[in-house]
């Protein structure tokens, strides 16, 4: 990558995570090329298996890791992501009838 003078970076080759490396940053774009799946991460370009594509044309302006661990795994690091789950998933249990 090279900065062209006036901050805007040009990509010149994509990475390949290896086994136990993860990218992290905004996911700026998906793009389904002829060398496969192109994710630019913050300011990496990043080669991914084409599966990912669905899962990760949700999350373009999202803040997101993506890990290469005997295969691949995506996570969303977006605050507002998170707050939302935690709403859903951090309310309390119900009651059952009958039950103080």
């Amino acid at each position: 990558m090279t900065d062209n003078g006036g901050g805007t970076l040009t990509i010149h080759e994509t990475y390949r995570l290896s086994e136990l490396e993860e990218v992290l940053g905004t996911l700026h774009s998906v793009e389904n090329t002829e060398m496969g799946l192109i994710a630019v991460v913050g300011k990496i370009s990043v080669l991914l298996p084409e599966e990912l594509s669905e899962n990760l044309m949700g999350l373009i302006g999202k803040r997101i890791g993506i890990l290469r661990l005997y295969g691949y795994r995506v996570r969303c690091l977006d605050k507002e992501v998170i707050a939302q789950k935690r709403k859903f998933t951090m309310a309390p249990p119900k009651q059952a009838h009958g039950v103080a």
